[in-house]
């Protein structure tokens, strides 16, 4: 008997938790008039208008090529020919983060060999690294830098974040 009374008041529990967490400015179809479908009909067009736009800007910065890379980040850094590099700028405790994201072909134990050594030659130094060898970390007096592989079976992609104080 006492477990026949438990199992309703949590079936009824669990219905007024599922009931509170609506969202109250939410209306049935049968509250919704017609004008409102028609505003929503009209949102959803504006929001594939404005996903295409997105998806154009981001084929767009695609083609570009290591030209249209940001000038804060160095001209010499030795990013794989040919990658499609994919720019995100973003600011962080006031410093400046460019996160450079790509696909690679080559080696990546002799990729991340190179690119450390780019760091170390740079005046950057080494503070994080695992034992993976496919992350580290390092700093310098103008910035910092994290190198970050992610390597499956047949892709590998290298996530570059560029930190300038």
């Amino acid at each position: 008997m006492k477990n026949s009374v438990l199992s309703i008041l949590l079936y009824f529990s669990i219905i007024i938790l599922l009931m509170a967490c609506g969202n109250e400015d939410e209306k049935t179809n049968s509250d919704a008039g017609s004008d409102d479908s028609a505003e929503i009909a009209a949102d959803e067009s504006e929001q594939a208008d404005e996903n295409e736009d997105d998806e154009q800007t981001e084929v767009e910065s695609e083609s570009e090529d290591d030209s249209a890379l940001p000038a804060d980040i160095p001209s010499d850094f030795p990013f794989p020919e040919g990658a499609s590099l994919d720019v995100t700028e973003s600011e962080v405790s006031g410093a400046k983060a460019y996160t450079v994201a790509f696909q690679f072909d080559v080696d990546p134990e002799s990729f991340y060999e190179q690119l450390k050594e780019y760091a170390t030659n740079n005046g950057y130094s080494i503070a994080i690294e695992n034992d993976e060898k496919t992350r580290f970390s390092a700093n310098s007096s103008t910035g910092g830098l994290v190198v970050d592989f992610t390597i499956m079976e047949s892709v590998s992609i290298a996530t570059i974040t560029f930190t300038i104080l």
